[in-house]
């Protein structure tokens, strides 16, 4: 269990709840209000000025790409709309610290692409936001600071580029020739095979470098072109997953 937290140098027990802004998991609106109505009643909630409120609704509205959406129903809004609602709701009273769980859970990529911007608003905004998701697109978007957990320990926590520099190590590079490649010994390839029209190498960057293992095809061979796939945030989480037998 955790304890002592704290809140901007502040112990939680004494934290005004005002500071915090909760977006859940489930949409949870006024179905029968319209989006404006359903913002301007949780302002009123947190005592916020009238003309400070209705000034704020709109910027937020505008921000979420939800200003044509104003003075219709919540019930009449896609999935996607609810969701960007949702997290209006949450953040309409200026919160300093935004506790976000699964925010991007099945929108669209235009949708998800919204909620990033409207999330980066709240860091450049000098708020602390604390995201729950399994979507890794979300962790490397929007993560300054990663936690990973299983089953209830923290297995990490860190940024992404140490993570990927410790668990991410190989490479998967094509290499389209006309030529045959046969009896190449480089150590550090991990797997060679043959495709339809290219090579598949997947070799482990932390024994040989990409530009040494290129430099020792290209001179022996004529390379027509060159792809390479770093390894997905996901590859990477699994291994380390792997290396806790979770």
């Amino acid at each position: 269990m955790f304890k002592n937290i704290l809140f901007n140098g502040k112990d939680s027990s004494y934290l005004d709840e005002k500071e915090i802004g909760i977006c859940p998991q489930d949409v949870v609106l006024w179905n029968n209000l319209t989006c404006f109505e359903n913002l301007y009643m949780i302002g009123k909630m947190y005592d916020i000025p009238k003309k400070t409120l209705k000034e704020r609704i709109l910027v937020i509205l505008e921000k979420l790409h939800l200003t044509d959406k104003k003075d219709e129903l919540v019930s009449s809004l896609s999935g996607g709309m609810k969701r960007r609602m949702n997290i209006a709701m949450a953040t309409i009273h200026n919160p300093s610290v935004v506790v976000l769980d699964e925010p991007s859970e099945g929108l669209d990529p235009q949708s998800r692409r919204l909620l990033w911007d409207y999330i980066l608003h709240q860091k450049e905004l000098g708020h602390t936001v604390i995201l729950t998701t399994h979507d890794m697109n979300d962790i490397e978007a929007l993560a300054k600071r990663i936690i990973l957990i299983g089953n209830g320990e923290i297995l990490y926590d860190g940024n992404i580029k140490t993570l990927k520099v410790k668990y991410g190590s190989y490479k998967n590079i094509k290499i389209f020739t006309k030529d045959k490649i046969d009896n190449i010994k480089v150590k550090g390839i991990i797997k060679k095979c043959k495709k339809e029209d290219y090579y598949n190498f997947i070799i482990d960057s932390n024994i040989i470098s990409i530009s040494n293992f290129l430099s020792k095809l290209t001179t022996k061979y004529n390379i027509e072109d060159i792809e390479i796939d770093n390894e997905s945030i996901d590859d990477v989480i699994l291994k380390l997953y792997e290396d806790y037998e979770l």
